[in-house]
């Protein structure tokens, strides 16, 4: 059975955090050690321009339900994958980015599809940076894990110098759940 998910995408700012339902946004400023989340109440100290490295957290985990059907075709969104709070995503002036964070699967093979949605400052467009596709084989007793991605993004790189304040990084994806293809390989084989 194969099964495909969308991520509800939850925006956050380089340095001011918009998460959905709240009525009060909460303020996402780099603690003392420049790290960004959704509570620190501490202030820019030197401006964005001499920083050489960014690190936002995403406070808010991101789902993929299994998609079923029930008896009379309704849908019915079982529990899947999730992507548990304070996802990291780094990155430097270089473009070279460190995305971690640690995800819940089901006890079968996950495939889970990231982007990165980069808006270097207001009224600019929007880059997207495309993670190679994540798989996630299921382990014995092992259902919760520690992921870390690394790669370069030339997109990072050219915008590093325009991104401020009003800079914002967003997160999407997908996720397929079962063997897919792999099951119908094997049964084609005997």
């Amino acid at each position: 059975m194969i099964s495909t998910a969308n991520l509800f995408v939850f925006p956050i700012l380089l340095l001011t955090a918009d998460l959905p339902s709240s009525p009060q946004p909460p303020v996402a400023r780099p603690d003392e050690k420049g790290y960004h989340t959704n509570h620190a109440e501490h202030q820019v100290d030197e401006p964005v321009e001499k920083t050489t490295s960014r690190r936002i957290v995403f406070a808010a985990p991101a789902s993929f339900p299994l998609r079923d059907f029930g008896p009379n075709g309704e849908v019915i969104d079982r529990p899947g994958a999730v992507i548990y709070e304070d996802m990291v995503f780094s990155f430097d002036r270089n473009g070279n980015y460190n995305l971690r964070f640690t995800i819940e699967t089901p006890a079968m093979p996950t495939n889970v599809y990231l982007q990165m949605l980069v808006q270097p400052c207001k009224g600019r467009p929007w880059y997207t940076i495309t993670l190679a596709p994540i798989e996630f084989r299921p382990e014995k007793g092992k259902l919760v894990r520690n992921h870390v991605v690394e790669g370069h993004s030339e997109i990072l790189h050219r915008c590093f110098k325009e991104m401020g304040k009003s800079t914002t990084i967003r997160r999407a994806g997908s996720a397929r759940f079962g063997y897919g293809r792999e099951a119908r390989r094997q049964a084609t084989a005997y």
